[in-house]
């Protein structure tokens, strides 16, 4: 009976020092855990489409992405994030200025409110990238790639300007809207912004209308599905004095290759001659998709206009 107490006794010494083997079992390791973000915690990675300003054009590039997100974070603010710190893309130009943060992003019904530092409204003068043009594209970037994401969805942009923390609404012309001067409303996705065979033509033959030759020779091919060559900016120059200048201009039709690498579009345009003659013509004209973006091949636009059918 004395043995019985004793054994009582130091049983749970007993169990605690591992003299009952099997009772305590050593901890194996758990596969398949979530990856782990020391700044954010857990982290997952989502795939969704940027919409980032095509160079010095009032144009956005959409571009398929994948976006880390930190465990804390919304999928829209680090959409935005992702925006701010732009991409390898050599035809994006990231459109924000340095130190631009994302402050808040919250969600009411279909309508996301996003607070922006007061760098959203800011213009760096000394700079043409950071022009009017360039903070309006800062609202299309936005507004474009979550109302992307979440489709029939609009955003409505704050700017904390003061650094409280506290976003508020601003008239359009300090958002980069020249003579309107009424306060930003929720804003939907823009289609007729996205760069497209026939918006980007269109934007080609604009600065052609207003003689800014080097941003329409920014928007040639580099290099054309033949392999033939962009040529020197002094050669496009000399066969653009030997046209003329070109006064109005329209884009009948575009017809897109399956495979989506080239494209044709047809266009009418009125023809100033240096002879002071006008004329209509009717042309097609070839383009190349380069990394997403669509350019004109200069070899068709230079047979058009040599060869081009009149009307």
């Amino acid at each position: 009976m004395k043995k019985i107490l004793i054994f009582l006794i130091l049983l749970p010494v007993l169990i605690l020092s591992g003299c009952f083997m099997g009772l305590i079992h050593e901890d194996l390791p758990i596969e398949n855990l979530p990856q782990v973000d020391p700044n954010g915690g857990a982290m997952r990675m989502v795939h969704a489409k940027l919409y980032y300003m095509l160079d010095n054009e009032e144009l956005l590039i959409p571009l398929d992405s994948t976006i880390k997100i930190n465990g804390n974070e919304r999928t829209e603010y680090a959409i935005i994030r992702a925006l701010i710190e732009g991409c390898d893309n050599i035809y994006a130009e990231n459109c924000f200025l340095p130190g631009t943060r994302v402050i808040d992003v919250t969600e009411s019904g279909s309508i996301f409110y996003v607070t922006m530092s007061k760098e959203m409204i800011e213009t760096d003068q000394s700079s043409s990238g950071y022009s009017s043009l360039a903070k309006r594209m800062r609202l299309y970037s936005i507004v474009n790639s979550i109302c992307d994401y979440n489709k029939d969805s609009r955003v409505q942009i704050l700017v904390d300007a003061d650094g409280s923390g506290d976003g508020e609404r601003f008239p359009l012309s300090v958002l980069g809207f020249s003579g309107q001067d009424n306060l930003i409303e929720p804003r939907t996705f823009q289609n007729d912004i996205i760069a497209s065979p026939p918006t980007v033509i269109l934007a080609f033959l604009q600065h052609m209308v207003h003689f800014d030759y080097v941003a329409a020779y920014n928007l040639l091919s580099d290099v054309e599905m033949s392999g033939l060559q962009k040529p020197s900016y002094t050669k496009f120059l000399n066969s653009v004095h030997a046209i003329g200048t070109i006064a109005n201009y329209s884009v009948l039709s575009t017809n897109i290759s399956k495979n989506g690498l080239t494209a044709d579009i047809r266009i009418i345009v009125t023809i100033i001659d240096n002879n002071g003659i006008s004329k209509d013509m009717t042309i097609n004209l070839s383009m190349m998709a380069h990394i997403g973006v669509y350019k004109l091949n200069y070899s068709s636009w230079e047979k058009a206009f040599l060869w081009g059918e009149e009307r």
